[in-house]
């Protein structure tokens, strides 16, 4: 298994969603998380920020993350 900062990046294929543009954008908050959760999430995040492989963004359209096992 490889450690995080050894994960890849793909240039093969391009992601694009289109929304009409009368379409009103949607911000949905934070999901509810035990404290433990929410420290291991802020963890993660700054483990990423800090490998260059997520970086800060605010869009118009957003949501919570989810924490998966």
């Amino acid at each position: 298994m490889k450690h995080k900062a050894e994960i890849g990046r793909s240039k093969i294929s391009k992601h694009k969603v289109e929304v009409e543009l009368v379409a009103v954008p949607h911000r949905a908050g934070a999901r509810a998380m035990s404290p433990d959760k929410a420290a291991e999430a802020d963890r993660e995040v700054e483990n990423l920020l800090a490998l260059g492989l997520i970086q800060p963004s605010f869009p118009p359209w957003a949501s919570g993350i989810v924490i998966e096992k």
